[in-house]
């Protein structure tokens, strides 16, 4: 298998360069072959991981991802439609240093980040903004609640 980030990069060098239909060939060829939605419009920081290869991995096109995130399979980063189906023009931003576990969906409307050093469960549904170094979980994500002993 191989890493998305290799096509991703060359795709988002030409859509910067605005090189016509050679970002989208690139878009597609990487999601044949790895099966990670990366649009050539996401901006990906530096030492990025997708684990497993980026195995069903869907990114919004208006995403911003910061530097050493770890992004597990199955991830869902987009934003959910507003009043009559618009869809918002807002970026959504990822910060550095960020977990995101296998199956999460993070669903943004309007303005929407999630803060650096943040941790989003396995199978959580994220629809708020998360606070730097906030770890969230469940569905709708919220932080965990203390065990009472």
């Amino acid at each position: 298998m191989m890493d998305p980030l290799i096509f991703h990069r060359w795709a988002h060098t030409f859509w910067r360069w605005r090189i016509p239909v050679l970002p989208g060939i690139l878009h597609r060829l990487n999601y044949v072959l790895t099966h990670c939605d990366l649009p050539p419009a996401v901006r990906i920081g530096r030492a990025v991981v997708f684990k497993h290869w980026g195995s069903g991995v869907i990114v919004h096109h208006r995403a911003e991802i910061g530097d050493r995130v770890v992004i597990h399979p199955q991830v869902v980063i987009g934003q959910r439609a507003g009043p009559r189906g618009a869809i918002p023009l807002e970026t959504l931003s990822i910060g550095s240093d960020t977990v995101i576990g296998a199956g999460a969906c993070i669903l943004a409307s309007g303005h929407f980040s999630i803060g650096a050093h943040a941790a989003i469960g396995a199978g959580s549904v994220v629809l708020e903004s998360v606070a730097e170094g906030v770890t969230v979980v469940g569905i709708p994500a919220r932080p965990p609640r203390p065990r009472s002993s």
